[in-house]
């Protein structure tokens, strides 16, 4: 579970897979700032060369991207800013985590100042996602901001 302002996401996980989840809300602050304490110098580097326009989009979804392995693999959130390493290469997106067992993340955006990521190890191909909205319950049809598998 997560939860930011008035947001929350809950995601379960079937069998003996790990699942964590992240929700932030884009909000102004330096980012640069905190990726230079505790993101990879290559994460850094990308934040740092990224358009200022989209810079904030770029660091809300390395960040939720962490937080999510932070839960699913155990770690404190320091140990997976730093140990958890996800890049862009085109169009397609990379990842680096201390897991032995195979895993897979993916960010939304249901609105566009709010970040999702739901992560996941002990799968080898996609966790199936049923995504919902409440109230009223209705289905949920995300942006998808990056996929990892």
């Amino acid at each position: 579970m997560s939860h930011s302002s008035e947001h929350a996401a809950l995601f379960t996980a079937p069998d003996s897979r790990q699942i964590g989840v992240d929700l932030e809300i884009n909000r102004p602050r330096d980012v640069l700032k905190l990726a230079r304490f505790g993101f990879h110098e290559d994460e850094v580097r990308a934040l740092e060369s990224a358009a200022p326009e989209s810079r904030q989009a770029l660091f809300y979804t390395l960040w939720t991207l962490k937080e999510s392995f932070a839960k699913a693999l155990q770690l404190e959130l320091v140990d997976a800013l730093r140990q958890c390493v996800f890049w862009k290469d085109g169009e397609a997106w990379h990842g680096r985590v201390p897991a032995s067992a195979p895993w897979g993340a993916v960010v939304f955006q249901p609105r566009p100042d709010v970040f999702l990521a739901v992560a996941w190890t002990g799968a080898s191909t996609t966790v199936p996602l049923d995504l919902w909205e409440w109230p009223p319950k209705q289905r949920g049809d995300w942006p998808v901001v990056a996929a990892l598998r």
